[in-house]
């Protein structure tokens, strides 16, 4: 084969490749330009048109444009909450227990004062006598021997006369019902309120109060010491 006739057919190969090329780029670059349209019609917002034509090249060609592709703004690490405050924990004022006389619904002890006077006025009574061992604090059921009693007997000091405070279960101390007492040969005779009902001299020597009551369809009032 002749050299140039080789030479001659390797020309047009290359010039047909190159009119190839050139006509795939034209329309490549038509592609583009319609593409480039649509994108700048369909976008709802306004856009510039620089912007749109990155976007559109950083689409088609991921590999050519990667430094002309935006870059997001790094997104700020979520700093991590404060820990919960401790609560504030109150502490309760000690409660004094209730005594055993207060939740029964008794009375505690008189003033000083009185129960001072109250045994000063213990020297009018003659030692040893029923009426003498009366004195202070007792204990019981009522006259249907249903619900429960307290009794306190002391020397009134405006009177100088014996007298009984009684309480019922369910009713204040202070609201109680205060009685009479009447005391006779020297001490051993004792009698309650109008004096029918009268107190067991011997029973009272045994650390026991009885009070005997003349009506049969009643009880006698059984008492013992202390509250």
């Amino acid at each position: 084969m002749i050299p140039w006739a080789s030479m001659s057919v390797a020309e047009d190969r290359i010039a047909d490749q190159l009119r190839t090329l050139f006509a795939q780029q034209a329309e490549t670059q038509k592609e583009i330009a319609s593409l480039r349209a649509q994108l700048c019609e369909r976008v709802e917002e306004k856009v510039p048109s620089d912007q749109c034509w990155a976007t559109l090249k950083t689409q088609m060609f991921p590999n050519l444009y990667k430094k002309e592709a935006p870059q997001e703004a790094p997104q700020k690490a979520h700093e991590p909450l404060p820990p919960p405050a401790e609560p504030k924990v109150r502490q309760r004022e000690p409660v004094e227990p209730k005594s055993r006389a207060a939740s029964d619904g008794r009375a505690e002890d008189l003033p000083a004062a009185a129960s001072s006077k109250r045994k000063g006025k213990l020297l009018a009574l003659p030692a040893g006598s029923a009426a003498s061992m009366l004195l202070g604090r007792w204990h019981g059921l009522d006259h249907n021997a249903r619900k429960k009693q307290w009794h306190e007997v002391y020397i009134c000091e405006k009177t100088g006369r014996l007298r009984c405070l009684t309480w019922t279960d369910g009713v204040a101390p202070r609201s109680g019902r205060t009685s009479s007492i009447t005391v006779r040969n020297s001490g051993d005779e004792v009698l309650w309120g109008k004096g029918e009902i009268i107190l067991d001299a011997r029973e009272i020597h045994h650390g026991k109060a009885v009070w005997s009551n003349p009506d049969p369809k009643k009880e006698d009032w059984i008492w013992a010491p202390g509250w």
